[in-house]
This record gives C-alpha cells, structure tokens and sequence, in this order.
C-alpha cells in the first residue's frame, strides 16, 4: 500500500501580514512565484530559493490575481489579472521571466495553460477564440473558436497532454444551459477541434486532466446544486467515458493528476460536508483505476492545491497558501 514517506512545504518569504495566495513552485523546485492580496504590496511576486534573496515583484496590481503558473522548464510565469465585476471579459493574461526586465507581455485572457514546448495557450473571451503566444515575441495564433458565459466565479480551463499533441477546454454557453468540454488537436498541419461532451447546466466544476500517455481525457465534475462529486476517464476519446469514483459530497475542484504509471490518480476529496452548498474540509487521496477503490492518505492535511507529479514517486501540491512536496514509498 502507497505511504507517504516525506514532506516538504515550500513558502514564500512573505512579510509578516502578509496575504499570500496561488503559490506555485516550478518543476524543479527552484522558484516560486505567488500573489499577494494585502493593500500593501498587491501584486505578483519571483522568489529564487537557492538565492536566499527576498521575493521580487514582477507585476503590481490593485486588482485580484486569479492564478499563476509556471512554463514547464521554469523559464516563466503567467498570470490572470481579475475583474471585479462577477461578469465580463476585462480579464487578462500577463507573464514574465524575471523581475528585473517585468512583465514582458498582456493579453486579453481569462484562462491560461503552458504547452511542454514552452508555449503560453490563452482562453480571451473578447475575441472569442483560444490562442495560442510566443511567450518571447508575442506572436500568435488562433487555435480555435471559443464561446463563453463569461463567468468570473467559473472561467475556461484547459489542460494540454504531456506531449502537447491535444487540448482540453471547458466553457459554458449560456443560451443552451451547458457546460462543454472541448478537444483541440494537431491533424497534420491543421489543427481540427470537435466538441467531446456536455454537462447540463453553467454551475459545475468541471477539471480536465490527460493521462500520460495523452491518450484518455479524465474529468472531475463537481456540481454545487446536486452537492455531488464524480471523476470520468473517457478513454481514448470515445463514449460517454466510464466512472472512477462518485460521491455525494462536494470535492475540490482542483485537477486531478494522473501518476505516471497509469494506475492511480491523485485528488482532494471531501471528509466532511460544509453549509450552504460551499466546499467543505479536503483531504489529498488517491484512486486505484483499476479497483476503483478511493483511499484517504494518512497523516497530517495537506493545504488544498493543484497536485502533479515530478515523477513517479514524488509530488507536488501547489496553487493554495504553500507548495507541498511529498515522497512515497513506492509509484502509485
């Protein structure tokens, strides 16, 4: 049975009152970046942890950050800058690669996703179309249409497969009450979308992830109305995808990871109800595809986050308040 054999929480050198949020770690652990939501210093901040120096701001900003997210080779980090108006398209998407030149670009964006190859793909509702940008020299181009609700609380999320061959995106029409989950892939020097499925109604969590091998599309539903939670792998892009977990409890909607060797998947999920419909206590667990058995990991609870694997034993839970790194035993 898969333990946890250690833990290392990575967190920013923030002041004192400070309030930190969407800590994110790059893949090799040598950088963080991070928002900070207080009145004193807003904005997006890089902290190198071999350097011992204090984080440096990048981008300042009166307004909320919404996420952050690291290239795959570290090398950047974007962003979404907030709107304060529970709907609309004024959101945008900024990066950079060191606080010393700033931000090196912005675009209209409320989502974002990093390609391996270091490419920066755009959900920009004004222009109704997913892009994607040369984090370098900002040229772009269009991948597909996009149609969106326009929701802050709920925008577009996308997830690129490991080897960037396809895409998964999650919008919402609001004339027909869906919520749709899209694929864009390469066809030769084409690049063709189609539509995979559609959940009724615009409030479920809807979280898009890719096996390894790029060839499944797992999806986490969660649904605050029905105050349900269900994980879907929906194998080699075809059917109406088989279920690996459902509950009556409401889980985080955070993207699953799915480990390396194809047989478990990482997840928070509920231990216990809240009121109101609101997300209640979380703790990290995993699934076994091909039991289907559903386990709580031991030990203390880990700040709720984006979870991914570095490699088959060691992962990386980030996103929240801090970034966790944990060890097993052996590959789940």
């Amino acid at each position: 049975m898969t333990e946890i054999t250690s833990r290392r929480e990575l967190r920013p050198r923030a002041p004192e009152g400070a309030v930190v949020k969407h800590v994110r770690a790059s893949r090799d652990l040598r950088r963080l970046a991070f928002a900070r939501a207080d009145g004193d210093a807003p904005g997006i901040y890089l902290e190198e942890l071999a350097s011992g120096a204090p984080p440096a701001l990048v981008c300042g900003e009166d307004v909320p950050i919404e996420g952050a997210g690291f290239s795959a080779d570290g090398a950047y980090v974007a962003y979404v800058v907030g709107s304060e108006q529970p709907y609309g398209r004024e959101r945008t998407v900024g990066w950079a690669n060191d606080a010393a030149e700033g931000e090196l670009g912005r675009v209209g964006g409320a989502a974002f996703a990093w390609t391996p190859k270091g490419s920066l793909i755009v959900a920009d509702l004004e222009q109704e179309a997913l892009i994607q940008y040369d984090p370098l020299t900002a040229v772009s181009r269009v991948i597909m249409p996009l149609c969106d609700a326009g929701d802050t609380a709920l925008p577009p999320r996308i997830a690129v497969s490991p080897k960037g061959k396809r895409i998964a995106v999650v919008c919402r029409r609001s004339e027909d009450a869906v919520t749709e989950v899209w694929i864009a892939e390469r066809d030769g020097g084409a690049i063709k979308s189609s539509i995979l499925t559609q959940v009724p109604g615009l409030d479920p969590h809807v979280c898009p992830f890719w096996s390894p091998k790029g060839l499944t599309l797992g999806l986490l539903i969660v649904h605050p109305t029905h105050a349900k939670s269900a994980g879907i792998a929906v194998r080699r892009l075809r059917g109406d995808g088989e279920i690996l977990h459902e509950r009556e409890l409401l889980d985080a909607p955070e993207p699953p990871a799915w480990a390396p060797s194809s047989d478990a998947i990482a997840l928070f999920t509920a231990d216990g109800v809240a009121e109101g419909g609101e997300i209640g206590p979380q703790r990290l667990a995993l699934i076994h595809c091909r039991t289907r058995e559903l386990r709580p990991l031991a030990g203390p609870r880990i700040p709720v986050g984006s979870p991914a694997f570095l490699d088959g034993a060691t992962l990386l839970v980030d996103g929240g308040i801090a970034a966790t790194v944990l060890t097993f035993d052996a590959p789940p």
